[in-house]
């Protein structure tokens, strides 16, 4: 990952480093299980530096399966493109539970209702629980 450190100044720790190397992960272990992941290689620049250029420029030489360049610019647009499905998802969440509410709401008072038109409907019919 490239990112800007504001206390370079230079490009000069790239002029003789022709690799850039990251640790690699933790071992898989038994049953042929997923190792843990290695922490991401980052790469500082100096301020003023076009990471997008740079990381287009070196991007084609890294494209192979476990390899790959991002700036943080590009996370950050990642990030905020996922946030904004979260909120989409969120809303539809929201908008389903209060339409359930709504009809809970609804056949309760449904049922109030009704039992109130049959104590009434008791009440007014005479029926055997009003006789003396």
């Amino acid at each position: 990952m490239l990112e800007v450190s504001p206390i370079l100044n230079t490009l000069a720790a790239f002029r003789h480093t022709t690799r850039f190397v990251a640790k690699d992960g933790g071992k898989g272990g038994v049953n042929n299980m997923t190792g843990k992941s290695a922490d991401e290689l980052v790469i500082k620049v100096p301020p003023g530096t076009d990471t997008r250029r740079l990381a287009d420029r070196y991007r084609p030489l890294l494209r192979t399966e476990r390899s790959n360049l991002r700036t943080v610019e590009e996370d950050q647009r990642d990030l905020k493109g996922s946030l904004e499905q979260l909120g989409r998802y969120l809303s539809l969440v929201a908008l389903v539970a209060l339409l359930l509410g709504g009809l809970g709401v609804a056949l309760g008072a449904f049922r109030w209702v009704v039992n109130r038109r049959d104590e009434g409907a008791r009440h007014e019919g005479g029926g055997e629980e009003d006789r003396p």
